[in-house]
This record gives C-alpha cells, sequence and structure tokens, in this order.
C-alpha cells in the first residue's frame, strides 16, 4: 500500500501465506508456518501499540474527533481499507488478513457499541473495496491473487456467500492495485494501481496505445548506466504505462484505460460535479534532483498521461504531452481519498477533497476551484496526529461524519469518527450544472469522442488544437490521434496556426507513420518570437518527440533543427534553457559545451545544475581541456548539496563516468581537480548559512517599511540570489525546484499580502502549521527530542532532525513516553540578519513576483 518498503522478512513471509486469498486466514497461516494466525504474530514481533487518542489530534474548528475501535492486531491484522453496505455498516480488510463488518454506534452514541463482526468469506487482503451494484468487490493485492473479485449474498441471509473473480491483475505489494470505486454516470467501476501493477488487458484505451519513454537523453537506459544498476533498463516499457487508472462494467468484462503515468497513487474519488482526482506520490530518496515532484492532487482526465517514468526519465508537468498537478503537496505518503459530498459539514468541506498522508499523519482538506477546463486547489491542514498513519477515508451516507482508519505495515489500526459540532449550516449541496463552467462543458464534449474513429469526431476536435485553454488542447489531440492517419495527415501538414501546428506535429509523431523532414518542415514555420514562453515549451517538446519516435531522422534534419535552435541557447529563462540543452546536447550540436558550462555555472538551484551536468555527460568529444576543469569543479561544488538518499549516489555516479571519460594523460593533468570533486562530502556544519556578519536584527516592521513597490528600484534578480544563498531551496519549492520540506512558495504573491509573507519569514514560530510543526519526543527516561516524525515502520519512528541538511534518524517507538506539539518552528529564525536592506527589500519582491520576470510562466 505504501510507497516505503517493509522489511523483506515480512514482505516473503506475507506474500507467501497469501498465496491464495481464497484460502482462509487461519488455513492460509498454518499451511505455510504449521501455527496458527495468533501464534504467527507473536513468533514476528508484537508490535500492538496505541492507538492515538482522539483528544491527541488536532482538527479544525468545530470539528470532533472520535476513537471508535482500536483493532487488535494478533487477532485482527491491521485495517487499510473500507466501504458502506446498504445497511450503513462498514466493511474492513486487514492488509494481509481478512474481512470484518462493523456495526456502528450512533453518531454521540458510546464508541463501546461499535460491534465487530468476522466475515465468513474466503477473501481479504483488500486495497479496495466497494459496495456497488448488488455487490461487494474486493481488489485483493496479493502475490498470485491479486485481482478484481464480485462477492454476493445470493441467499438473502446477511452473510456473503459466492466469490467471483472477474480480472487477474498482476502485481502485489505496497505499488500495486488498490482502489475501486463507482463512477458517477452509474455503469462503471473504476480502478486503480500504482507503478509494479502491470497494466492488464484492455479492450480499448481512452489515450495513447504506444506508450513511449519519449525523452531524448533522460531515459531509464541512462539512468541504469549511470547508477549501475542494469534491472533499471528496460524496466519501464512501451507496454508498461506506469501506474493506471481503467474502468470495467459490473460484471467485469470489459475493461478501458482511461488515464496512466501515475507512480503510487491509492485512492479515487469523484467530487459532486463528476470529476475524477487522485492523490500520488513520487520517491523521497529523490528530492533534489531535477525530476523529483512533490506529493500531488491529479485531475484524472480522459485520455491523461501523468508522467510517470523511473527516476530521470519522468515527464515534466508542463509538457504538452502530460497532465500537471492541481495542487503540490509536498512529502508523504498518499493515501486514502474522498470528496465531501453527502457529508453534514459546512459548504466548504463538502466541496473539498480529503486526502490522507500516512508517513506523517495528515488528512488535507483540498479546495478546489475551476480554472478553465481544469481546476487548481488549495491547501489546508483538516486532522493531525504524531503519529497517525491513515490508510482509508469515507464519508458516511447516512450519518454524515468522515470516518478514517489508521494502519498498515504491521502498526496499530484504529477506526475513527470525525463530526461537525459548530454552528455553520450543513445542508445539502446541490450540483453544479455543466453550463455553468462552459469551458469545462466543452472538455468533457471532447473526452466523449476518446476511443471514436469518424470524421465528425475529426472536424469537432480539430478546431481545439488552437485553443487558449491548455486542458481542451489536450482533449482534442488526444482525440485526434484515435482517427485514422489517412483521414488528418495532410491537414496536419499545411497547419499554420501556431499552437495548432505544434498540437498537430505531437499527434503525428506519438501515432507514427510520418517522417521526420516533413514534421519538422512544419514546426519550422512557427515563428519563434510570437510565443509566449509556455508555447516555446510545447514548441520544443514537438522537435524532442519528432527526434525520439521517428525510426529515421536523417543528417539534414538533424542540421536544420540545430539551425533553428542553437540560436536561441542560451535564453537565461531557465525553463527555456533545460529543454534546449536537452535537445541540443543530444543532436551535439556546435559549441554546446561551453554554453551549457555556462548555464551550469549561472543557475542557483541544486536540481538545475544536475540536470545541466547531466546534459554535458552525454557528451563525449569535443572537450577543451579548461571546460574539463570547469567541469570538476563544479563535482567539488556538489558535494554540498542536499537532499533524499539518492542524491549522493546520483552525482557521485555522474562524477565517476565523467572521469571514466578521461584518458591517462587527461587524469594526470586534472589530478588537483579530480581529487578535490572526490574527497567527502563536507561536514554539516560547512553547510549552515552564508557565514556573513550581521547587517540587522530586523523586525516585520523594519521590513515592512522598506518595501518598496516602484518596480523600476526593484532588482529580482538579486532577490533571486537571495533567495539561493539563504538556502531557502533547501526547504521550499519555487516553480519546479527546491526542497519540500517547508511550504511550496510558487504562488505565495497571489495567496498572502506583504505583512504575511515578511512575518512568516522574520517571526516563523508566531504561526507554526501542523504540516512544517516539529515534535517534542519526550523519552521514557526524561530525555527530550525535537524533531519532524517523518514515518514510522513498526517499532520505528524515522525522524528529520535537521530539516536544512535533510539529516534523519530513527528511534525506537518503545522508548516514547509522549509526543506533543513543538512550539518552534522548523524554519530558522533571523534568516534576514545577514542580509542588507536593498537585499531584503529584493528577497520580497521576488517572492511576491513567483520570479515571473526572470522566467516568464505558463501562461494557460
Amino acid at each position: 500500500m505504501l510507497k516505503r518498503l517493509t522489511p523483506i522478512w515480512v514482505i516473503v513471509t506475507l506474500a507467501t501465506i497469501w498465496t491464495g486469498a481464497l484460502l482462509g486466514q487461519d488455513d492460509a497461516v498454518k499451511k505455510f508456518t504449521g501455527r496458527d494466525y495468533l501464534d504467527f504474530w507473536q513468533a514476528g514481533r508484537d508490535l500492538m501499540g496505541r492507538a492515538a487518542p482522539a483528544s491527541s489530534l488536532k482538527l479544525r474548528e468545530g470539528f470532533r474527533a472520535e476513537l471508535l475501535y482500536t483493532v487488535p492486531i494478533q487477532e485482527q491484522g491491521t485495517w487499510v481499507s473500507m466501504t458502506v453496505d446498504p445497511q450503513g455498516r462498514l466493511i474492513v480488510s486487514a492488509e494481509h488478513g481478512r474481512l470484518h463488518r462493523i456495526t456502528l454506534p450512533p453518531v454521540g452514541g458510546d464508541s463501546a457499541d461499535t460491534k465487530i463482526e468476522l466475515l465468513d468469506i474466503k477473501i481479504g487482503a483488500a486495497q479496495g473495496l466497494l459496495f456497488a451494484f448488488n455487490s461487494l468487490y474486493v481488489v485483493v493485492n496479493s502475490e498470485g491473487s491479486s485481482g478484481l473479485y464480485r462477492v454476493r449474498d445470493t441467499d438473502g441471509d446477511d452473510q456473503f456467500d459466492e466469490v467471483k473473480l472477474l480480472r487477474r491483475l498482476l502485481g502485489s505489494g505496497d505499488h500495486g492495485p488498490h482502489a475501486v470505486v463507482a463512477g458517477p454516470e452509474g455503469k462503471y467501476l473504476y480502478l486503480i494501481a500504482g507503478n509494479e501493477a502491470r497494466l492488464p488487458s484492455i479492450d480499448r484505451s481512452l489515450g495513447a496505445s504506444q506508450w513511449r519513454e519519449d525523452r531524448l537523453l533522460f531515459s531509464t537506459e541512462v539512468a541504469a548506466g549511470l547508477l549501475g544498476q542494469s534491472n533499471l533498463a528496460g524496466k519501464f516499457s512501451e507496454t508498461n504505462p506506469g501506474g493506471w487508472v481503467c474502468r470495467t462494467d459490473p460484471a467485469g468484462k470489459t475493461f478501458e484505460l482511461v488515464s496512466s503515468g501515475f507512480r503510487n497513487a491509492y485512492d479515487l474519488a469523484f467530487n459532486h460535479e463528476g470529476e475524477l482526482f487522485t492523490y500520488d506520490s513520487d520517491n523521497e530518496g529523490e528530492v533534489g534532483m531535477p525530476w523529483y515532484r512533490p506529493t500531488r492532487v491529479n485531475h484524472v482526465v480522459s485520455g491523461g498521461e501523468f508522467g510517470w517514468r523511473e527516476m530521470i526519465a519522468k515527464l515534466p508537468s508542463d509538457y504538452v504531452d502530460s497532465c500537471g498537478a492541481v495542487v503540490n503537496i509536498g512529502r508523504g505518503s498518499p493515501t486514502g481519498a474522498t470528496f465531501g459530498t453527502g457529508a453534514k459539514f459546512p459548504a466548504k468541506y463538502q466541496r473539498a477533497l480529503f486526502v490522507g498522508d500516512w508517513s506523517h499523519g495528515n488528512i488535507f482538506a483540498t479546495h478546489l476551484t475551476p480554472e478553465g477546463a481544469s481546476y487548481r486547489a488549495e491547501l489546508e491542514p483538516f486532522v493531525s496526529g504524531a503519529p497517525l498513519p491513515v490508510a482509508d477515508l469515507l464519508i458516511h451516507p447516512t450519518d454524515g461524519a468522515l470516518y478514517f482508519l489508521v494502519g498498515g505495515r504491521r502498526v496499530t489500526s484504529a477506526l475513527y469518527r470525525v463530526t461537525y459540532t459548530g454552528t455553520e449550516s450543513t445542508g445539502a449541496l446541490q450540483p453544479v450544472a455543466d453550463d455553468f463552467y462552459p469551458v469545462r462543458l466543452e472538455r468533457r464534449r471532447l473526452e466523449a469522442l476518446h476511443g471514436r474513429n469518424d470524421a465528425a469526431t475529426l472536424e469537432i476536435a480539430w478546431p481545439y488544437l488552437a485553443h487558449a485553454d491548455r486542458s481542451l488542447r489536450y482533449a482534442a489531440r488526444v482525440a485526434v490521434e484515435h482517427q485514422k492517419l489517412s483521414a488528418w495527415q495532410a491537414r496536419a501538414l499545411v497547419e499554420r496556426d501556431p499552437r495548432a501546428a505544434i498540437a498537430a506535429v505531437v499527434a503525428l509523431a506519438r501515432v507514427g507513420g510520418t517522417s521526420a523532414e516533413r514534421m519538422g518542415k512544419v514546426l519550422d514555420g512557427v515563428q519563434w518570437d510570437t510565443l509566449s514562453v509556455g508555447d516555446r515549451v510545447d514548441l520544443l517538446r514537438a522537435y524532442a518527440l519528432v527526434l525520439s519516435r521517428s525510426a529515421v531522422v536523417g543528417d539534414e534534419v538533424r542540421a536544420a533543427i540545430i539551425g533553428r535552435l542553437n540560436p536561441h541557447f542560451p535564453s537565461n529563462v531557465s525553463r527555456l534553457d533545460r529543454e534546449l540543452a536537452e535537445i541540443l546536447a543530444y543532436l551535439q550540436a556546435p559549441k554546446i559545451i561551453s554554453r551549457t558550462l555556462g548555464r551550469l555555472e549561472a543557475v542557483q538551484t541544486q536540481e538545475e545544475q544536475i540536470h545541466y551536468a547531466t546534459c554535458l555527460l552525454t557528451i563525449k568529444d569535443g572537450w577543451s581541456l579548461d571546460e574539463r576543469r570547469q567541469y570538476f569543479r563544479w563535482f567539488a561544488r556538489a558535494n554540498a548539496h542536499r537532499g533524499g538518499v539518492s542524491l549522493g549516489g546520483f552525482v557521485g555516479r555522474l562524477k565517476w563516468v565523467a572521469a571514466s571519460q578521461l584518458s591517462d594523460q587527461q587524469r594526470e593533468t586534472l589530478s588537483p581537480e579530480l581529487q578535490e570533486a572526490f574527497r567527502e562530502r563536507p561536514t554539516e556544519d560547512s553547510l549552515k548559512l552564508e557565514k556573513r556578519a550581521v547587517v540587522k536584527q530586523w523586525s516585520v516592521e523594519d521590513v515592512v517599511g522598506i518595501i518598496d513597490t516602484d518596480e523600476a528600484k526593484i532588482d529580482l534578480q538579486r532577490g533571486h540570489a537571495v533567495f539561493a544563498s539563504a538556502l531557502c531551496y533547501r526547504c521550499h519549492r519555487l516553480a519546479e525546484a527546491g526542497g519540500t520540506g517547508g511550504p511550496d512558495l510558487t504562488t505565495v504573491g497571489k495567496r498572502f499580502g506583504v505583512r504575511e509573507i515578511v512575518e512568516a519569514i522574520v517571526d516563523p514560530n508566531r504561526v507554526i502549521s501542523d504540516q512544517y510543526r516539529m515534535a517534542k519526543i519526550i523519552l521514557d527516561d526524561g530525555k527530550i527530542v525535537t524533531a519532524k516524525v517523518s514515518d514510522v515502520a513498526g517499532d520505528r519512528l524515522l525522524l528529520v532532525n535537521d530539516p536544512l541538511n535533510f539529516t534523519m534518524s530513527t528511534l525506537d517507538r518503545n522508548r516514547v513516553d509522549e509526543i506533543v506539539p513543538s512550539d518552534v518552528s522548523m524554519m530558522p529564525s533571523g534568516l534576514l540578519d545577514r542580509f542588507t536592506a536593498n537585499e531584503v527589500r529584493d528577497l520580497v519582491a521576488f517572492l511576491r513576483s513567483r520570479g515571473v520576470k526572470l522566467d516568464d510562466s505558463r501562461d494557460n
């Protein structure tokens, strides 16, 4: 279920036990161990622990939490999935155990009246449960038995007696098959699976059926070579689109692929307007890498490609053929998701998407706002605890309460209920008519064409290739790709509208059958100077797809693309330069080494630096000795980069491969630079804030008083430099770069005023978000550890001790007496005291501007 791995003996043992999900739990255990279920758990380790009392949870004002039941792990396992039956009872599944049915006490009743019943049906190990179409649907996640099952009561005695496998699913474990939900149209089930669940045989794809990695330089083959891990090569292939969402009819007869390219999203949820969303993860070991992206909420659209690939090969969110996030959340382990539809909550929360974070103990309320044909979102912590490993959540259709489970990975499981006790109205929301959002209605009409092949579809979709709304262009292109190439190829090759021409070439490249020369000529007709930065990124992506998807790319085509793009690099716009460097390095353009080294020296973030360093590694010939010297001097500086556990190994491997490309004479000449580059990583003391004399102990009023709105006096480049030298990128993301230990600052200028921004910098302890609050961990010997609880694994807590340097440690849970919130923020105080008035002024201006004048953002 979760993206971190359990100890290998647990995986092997439990996978073997559940070979055959239709075996009874006790029978399965005895088959493997010769002992009963209770003995098995005692033979491992008794990790029962304690569930967090409801009084220790922090909720939004007006809400109340109840602890209804603590699950005895030796008898009932650890629960991870639940649904509601027609009688209002909960059906729950243990991660590696059987199903139970829960009769709930009424809201306001005694939790002691919670009644638990073991269901006499031989199925379990479910990570998805759904009661719909007079059936219980069970997504079994167990080696050898994974699949979608239909369970029914055929004789009306209130006991299930029939189990039928509808569709075998390949894959199991933390990244295997997950949730199942009912569609709003009343005729489909929607399933979601992680990246290690192979796509089952499908009858139709609403998106593309020809998957590729589609990165010129950054493929898994390259990653395998850089990391020395041959098992990565080929792991992502033409037949594996990463995590996927499929839909099927109630009998499971037909399977359609809806969206793909997720990493390990666990759950799905439809809002009251019929739009589908999920909460996806990334590998936290890759924090600080150019391809890392925080956990994020995605709008799951028809034919959507969400860009997950192994490591370096991921597709950036703003690619024309990739779908982005509605909101980035940060580090975490995404689990359950549900909308507040039907909740007896204020309207704001009935519209919200509630998502669970297992490792950090949070439930977030995600407030969605329509934006064009899609959405954007604001994040609000709703429930938090330390630790509180949230596994699944739902709104009960009868009592309108939010129920959530904690559990998974052999930690203590419990069932909680959240109700509203405030004074605001909790009247039911009415669905918004589609025509209230005409752009979204247009997107749905285009999506209804996906999978259809007729002349009418082509005529409807084609004009939308030039639309200003990105989501509409995407939906239209997918519809075009489903048509016979002969029906639209000639039209694409004479298209002159810039956006339509770019989209048409992307479609041509993806379906194949058109020469690189003919596609290149269409793109050559798009005038660079007339495009926004976002459209230029689309143009560059189209060129890259032409190069990567074409079977033959002749020297003339390569020369023409170099001639077209070479004059624009460097542009000093980081988003463009990253794409230009990748394409021009692939084409071995003249003087690409010196120009890429110049960008490597100029950029502020380690993500950008690593990107350019990787581009340079692919260029084996044409280096001067001075260029090699400059390259290895960067590696010496890169020893100070910090991030996830994979970062040091990746940069180290880059360095090793770069050194292996040198001749013996070059190694001897560059010996001083090589020795410095291969020196051990510096101690943490050398990674603190730049040692500068204190200029002034800035107060909030001091900083507010120097803010100048005269743009002529503001130097955003200097503000950016201050942001980097104050190590803000270590914890905060801005656009596509930075850490995730603190809030994403990309839109801070839109959401907060000057004083609020200044107060957060100068006095970080004044208001501390629960998401970023440190904890005081009081041990049984009276000692106190101040850290951020990052994860829970059995009897171990994973702690972030120093978020600035990403240093972590583990702690035995048995030593913990109490965990209480700290009044100290993860953000250090006095950050501004070493900067001048002009530097402070420019930093605030830079934050408010989102850096748009340094790197013009996508305009749609």
